[in-house]
């Protein structure tokens, strides 16, 4: 669910943030491409992460291990108070997103 929340939340959030009245988070063209696809950056290191995790400790503490970053990531975009803040928690749940995406489909032996 989280995974499916991370891939849609920059839909209907970029509107908002196009308008939002504060002038530290409201976001430009550009900025809004950032905050959108950014994500796709922190999935492929998660991606290569989550490799690693899996041979180290196992499939199901990786999967344990990956709600970390989903939770910073969601709570310093609950949070942000600037722009910034928005790209680092996007780019933690991508981290996690990486991590699910590669974890979900390894069979355990």
């Amino acid at each position: 669910m989280s995974f499916g929340f991370v891939l849609g939340y920059s839909s209907p959030a970029i509107p908002e943030l196009s308008r939002i009245s504060d002038p530290r988070l409201r976001l430009s063209e550009i900025q809004g491409s950032w905050f959108g696809s950014i994500v796709t950056i922190g999935a492929a290191v998660g991606g290569l992460l989550g490799g690693w995790m899996v041979q180290k400790i196992g499939r199901k503490l990786t999967l344990m291990f990956c709600t970390l970053p989903y939770v910073f990531g969601f709570t310093i975009i609950i949070a942000a108070q600037n722009v910034w803040m928005l790209y680092v928690g996007r780019v933690l749940t991508g981290i996690a997103s990486g991590i699910t995406s590669l974890v979900t489909p390894v069979r355990s032996t």
